[in-house]
């Protein structure tokens, strides 16, 4: 009797080619076609964020999510900044545990390409920070601040270590920017938390650049 054998299992007789291994040369064009709807949602869903449109934008982020979960590998940004929005949204709608939740999916997905040493890496931590801050979790806001100031740190001495172009300056001048303010944020929490000497040291960290 005669049995059906399907293409992969030819293709992986003949040639060595496993299913996975098939479908991963397939992929480029497909990956291609992904990239453009996503970047096309991930448009829309930042348009709707900047107009705080929370709950529209929550609908649209959630489908960039969904796009950027079907890439390859080697996408991590992407995956992170899907993420970190979809935060964004339910943050705007003060559903802050929510936003968290996805604020440490977008850290997790990140990895193992990116850690400390990356900014995006950073900017998530501080929005885990300012959403636990925004709960009244004191303690957790205060140790995500930590994280954060230490994150932004590593990240303007990654880039400052070597030569540094234009516009390199204007990048590691974002990151003191940035660390300015979670300067200032930390030292609300601590003020708030009683640990009034830390917040006078937050301060004057945040005082001194400029």
């Amino acid at each position: 009797m005669l049995r059906f054998i399907s293409l992969s299992t030819v293709l992986s007789i003949l040639f060595g080619v496993t299913p996975l291994l098939a479908q991963r040369r397939r992929a480029p064009e497909d990956q291609l076609k992904l990239n453009d709807l996503y970047f096309a949602q991930e448009k829309k869903c930042r348009g709707l964020l900047h107009e705080e449109r929370w709950k529209e934008a929550e609908a649209a982020c959630a489908e960039t999510v969904r796009l950027a979960d079907r890439f390859a590998d080697q996408r991590e940004l992407e995956k992170l900044s899907a993420y970190a929005e979809l935060g964004h949204a339910l943050d705007g709608q003060k559903r802050f545990r929510e936003a968290i939740k996805n604020y440490m999916r977008a850290v997790e997905v990140a990895r193992p390409r990116l850690d400390e040493t990356n900014v995006e890496i950073a900017d998530v931590y501080r929005d885990i920070a300012m959403s636990y801050h925004a709960l009244g979790d004191l303690k957790e806001a205060r140790d995500w601040y930590t994280k954060t100031e230490a994150s932004y740190l590593a990240s303007y001495k990654r880039i400052a270590g070597g030569d540094v172009s234009p516009e390199g300056e204007e990048m590691l001048r974002g990151y003191m920017k940035a660390l300015k303010r979670v300067y200032e944020l930390h030292s609300i929490v601590a003020e708030q938390a009683g640990a009034l000497d830390e917040a006078e040291e937050l301060k004057k960290k945040s005082e001194s650049i400029q």
